[in-house]
């Protein structure tokens, strides 16, 4: 099985859009089990971080619903270090 780790453009723009093509790709990706996707700390923390840049304040994205982005996919993913 080959292993990811998903770019965090590609997780931004699925949240900013979760009907949208980014969010079909992961979609498929995590249903198709062909691939196992890893993170660690890091990697999580980018993706909150970049979540809470200013340019994203025009979303009015909901804290809690920004929390659950980032930490619910975590039981389909692979913890690395």
């Amino acid at each position: 099985m080959q292993k990811i780790v998903i770019d965090t453009n590609l997780v931004i723009s699925a949240f900013i859009s979760p009907n949208g093509l980014p969010a079909k790709i992961i979609d498929y990706i995590v249903l198709s089990e062909e691939v196992l996707i890893c993170y660690n700390a890091d990697i999580l923390a980018e993706y909150e971080e970049v979540l809470s840049r200013e340019k994203f304040d025009k979303y009015n994205f909901d804290p809690i619903e920004k929390e659950n982005f980032i930490i619910t996919p975590v039981k389909f993913l692979q913890l690395i270090k």
